[in-house]
């Protein structure tokens, strides 16, 4: 079956005129979307790992502070403002 809409015509979705510039402009841009989209997922992949890693230096800090109080004691005890 062929289309009866001419192809320059203002297409129009629910009433309203779509803008097809937008695609056009899309169109004549070479396609970097794998690209782009490898990209954003290394980001992401390497953010998280920094993420990981720096929770487990916060958690082994915490550690060594836990292991301290609990040997000398708290040093706010000893050296309080009050």
């Amino acid at each position: 079956m062929k289309s009866t809409s001419k192809p320059d015509m203002n297409r129009e979705i629910a009433g309203v005129p779509v803008d097809d510039t937008p695609a056009k402009k899309a169109r004549g841009r070479p396609n970097h979307l794998c690209g782009l989209a490898e990209s954003l997922s290394e980001s992401h992949v390497s953010y998280q790992q920094q993420q990981h890693e720096e929770k487990i230096k916060a958690r082994a800090t915490v550690r060594v502070w836990n292991d301290f109080t609990f040997r000398y004691g708290s040093i706010a005890d000893e050296y309080s403002s009050l």
